[in-house]
């Protein structure tokens, strides 16, 4: 038998100025165990930048927040955007 852990994802895909953002939370099969809430820019790949958020509406928005400012930063600096191997905040 296949000792194999089940992560359930669950994802919401939008797009601010054209640019991809992933909203994730991944959870085990326990209903109760989050494994990650997570917010991702641009295509999804194992370097997209990632802003990590807590289990309040609060810090869900921060994130939402942090991942409109880093877009806009960019797109305001004349750089297009496109998947940068970025350190996680």
């Amino acid at each position: 038998m296949d000792n194999l852990i089940e992560i359930d994802f669950n994802n919401i895909y939008v797009t601010h100025n054209g640019v991809k953002v992933s909203i994730a939370q991944h959870r085990d099969p326990d209903p109760l165990a989050t494994k990650f809430q997570e917010v991702g820019i641009g295509e999804p790949n194992a370097f997209m930048p990632i802003i990590r958020y807590g289990s309040t509406l609060t810090e869900l928005i921060d994130a939402l927040q942090e991942a409109q400012s880093r877009i806009d930063y960019k797109l305001d600096m004349g750089d297009l955007w496109h998947d940068e191997c970025e350190t996680e905040i």
